[in-house]
């Protein structure tokens, strides 16, 4: 039986970003799906299911906080990490008050992305089991 990819949504308004993300995140072995504007995401993110979302600060019709606010209306559980040009001190804190689990500034250690990516998606799915466990189907 072959292994199910991890299915991540990035978005950034750079659209050699994305691309670059896209390359990346599918050697590592997940599927990614681009998007450069927060309208177009909030749709995906509405009707489809996503392990992971992986957010820019500023996009081509909003901004990442504001996208990921929308996320948390409807998705709660599913981890948000943030991925951004901006090393504004502030502006961390603002992500993670907004329910994003991680911040990384831009450029990154692809590798310290990908570890934390992984870490993200094991932690998801540890919680998922024990849910499972705590509340069996009758």
């Amino acid at each position: 039986m072959a292994d199910i990819k991890k299915k991540i949504l990035f978005v950034d308004r750079d659209r050699q970003a994305c691309e670059m993300m896209r390359h990346l995140l599918g050697i590592a072995g997940y599927q990614a799906i681009v998007v450069t504007n927060m309208s177009v995401a909030f749709q995906y993110a509405q009707s489809q299911y996503f392990d992971l979302f992986l957010i820019g600060s500023q996009l081509e019709d909003g901004t990442g906080i504001d996208l990921c606010k929308w996320i948390r209306c409807f998705n709660e559980e599913t981890p948000i990490l943030f991925y951004t040009d901006s090393s504004v001190p502030e502006e961390s804190t603002n992500v993670l008050a907004v329910g994003a689990q991680g911040y990384f500034v831009k450029p990154t250690e692809i590798g310290n992305l990908l570890f934390t990516i992984n870490a993200e998606l094991n932690a998801l799915h540890r919680q998922e089991e024990l849910t499972s466990i705590a509340n069996p189907q009758v």
